[in-house]
This record gives structure tokens, C-alpha cells and sequence, in this order.
């Protein structure tokens, strides 16, 4: 099941507008971060009733769009903003069904207020904070028949597959369902590694992954900088081969692309996995 960031593909417009055009472009599922491609939505807590959370989601249904992660990022290890962050995605979980959806997501969070790499982010410290913040959401997504999607990226808090592992095998809850972004996985001094790094994380906890974040990349000088889909050195015959073993079915949400460069992507994805 191919689908998108909500924001990627429409500025902000109507549930209606989006899954219209989400339908109309032969998408099959999206990310729906709501207050970033949904207008009127706030990204503050308190906006989301029963009614209006129905009324989005009965847009979506309409077009027969699967919501595949509802995104309610936030820095985890940032004081300033966790609070509410905290609040934010605990009222997505409360309200998820009523939106179409099951899973509320976000990645683990950084020292640096920007989302970059500190040096204390995989230290102890970092890992449990993280770990306390999740273990409350987990039981509220418990209390709601919802799952928490956990997203480790390299230069955040859980940047490795076995941090990730450690992290799903110690909040111990069906209720806990992994984001598997492999890009996010690299950097500089790993990405020669990115097929041993991509099969490591399907062989931990394979069976956790529920939405695969689909990127490509190039190296440019010092830096990867994402490419459209197939256009880069990403290995997408290992990474079909990957999830037909350990996932067959899961969510494939394509990133970072838009306009001219997210149609080749689509298609590219589409011509492999058909």
C-alpha cells in the first residue's frame, strides 16, 4: 500500500480537498500530520472533538483513503515542548479512531531544540526519558485501542536498530508499533552499510514495523541529500525482498518528495511492487 505525507502533496485545504486529491493521484494511504495539511487544525492541544475528528475521517473514508500513521512528531528530550507534545499526541490517541486511523507516531527527539545530533543522545540519561514519556503514552493508547509508532533515527535519542529493539522489548505492549525510516538510520560514516543496517532492523523486530518510510539519497560532498526514488543508491530490490519476508502488507509512505519528484517516486515504487 503506497501513499504520502498529506503535506507533501496539498497545502493546507479541507479533509475533503486532501483526500480528494490523495484519491485523484492514485495514492493508496497517507500520513496525515492534520495540523500541518489540514487548515483550521492547530498544532496545539485542545483542538480535536469527537465531531470534528469524525467529520475529518469520514473525508478520507469517503475517497477510500487508509490513514496509515496519524504524525504527531515532537522533540521528546526538548523541555520546552514536550509537555505539550505530550498532550498533543496523547488527544490524537484519544481521538485516532474517530480520524480513520490506529497508529499516532514521532520520532524519539534530540538535545539540540533543532532535532540534531548531541552527544548525550544516545547516552543512559536520554534513553530514559524516552523510555518514561513512551511508557505514558503507551497506556493511554492502551485505554483507547491505539498504538504508539516509535521512529529512531541515527542523530536522535534511538539511533540504532538494537536501540530500537531495547526500546519495543522493555515498554512490552502489543499497543507499541515501529516506523521504520532506513534513511533516517544513516549517516556519513554508515551509509556504505545501509543494506546490513536495513536487514538488522527487519530481523530485530521485523514483526513490530508498521508504516516504512520510502527515501532515496545521494552523497554530495559531506552530506546524504535525498533524491526521488530510484534515483539514488538505495537497494529497493533488497528492500522488497526485505519486507516480502518479515512484513508482507505494510504501509509504504514516501518522504521528502513533491510535485515532479514524488510522481516518479510513486511510479517507480509502483512498478517494483507490482
Amino acid at each position: 500500500m503506497i501513499g504520502t505525507r498529506g503535506h507533501d502533496i496539498s497545502d493546507k485545504g479541507s479533509a475533503e480537498e486532501l483526500a480528494s486529491r490523495l484519491e485523484l493521484q492514485e495514492f493508496e494511504s497517507v500520513q496525515l500530520v492534520a495540523y500541518k495539511s489540514i487548515k483550521g487544525v492547530s498544532e496545539k492541544a485542545g483542538y480535536l472533538t469527537p465531531g470534528a475528528a469524525h467529520k475529518i475521517g469520514q473525508a478520507f473514508k469517503k475517497h477510500n483513503i487508509h490513514i496509515g500513521l496519524i504524525g504527531s512528531y515532537f522533540n521528546l528530550l526538548d523541555e520546552d515542548v514536550v509537555e505539550e507534545g505530550i498532550a498533543r499526541f496523547k488527544e490524537y490517541l484519544k481521538y485516532g479512531k474517530e480520524l480513520g486511523g490506529y497508529l499516532v507516531g514521532t520520532e524519539t527527539g534530540s538535545f539540540m531544540k533543532n532535532w540534531t545530533y548531541h552527544p548525550d543522545n544516545h547516552s543512559e540519561e536520554a534513553y530514559q526519558k524516552v523510555f518514561k514519556i513512551f511508557s505514558e503514552l503507551v497506556g493511554v493508547a492502551q485505554n483507547h485501542g491505539m498504538c504508539v509508532g516509535i521512529e529512531g533515527a541515527y542523530h536522535h535519542s534511538i539511533g540504532t536498530p538494537k536501540q530500537m529493539k531495547r526500546l519495543i522489548d522493555e515498554l512490552d505492549s502489543t499497543n507499541v508499533l515501529a516506523i521504520l525510516d532506513p534513511y533516517n538510520f544513516l549517516c556519513m560514516e554508515n551509509y556504505e552499510n545501509r543494506n546490513a543496517i536495513i536487514q538488522e532492523a527487519f530481523e530485530l523486530y521485523g514483526d513490530k514495523i508498521a508504516v516504512f518510510h520510502a527515501k532515496d539519497f545521494v552523497v554530495k560532498g559531506d552530506k546524504l541529500v535525498q533524491v526521488p526514488i530510484g534515483d539514488g543508491l538505495m537497494d529497493y530490490q533488497f528492500i522488497k525482498q526485505m519486507i516480502n519476508e518479515y512484513r508482507p502488507g505494510l504501509d509504504i509512505i514516501i518522504e521528502g518528495q513533491t510535485d515532479a519528484g514524488l510522481k516518479k517516486s510513486q511510479k517507480f515504487l509502483t512498478n517494483l511492487l507490482a
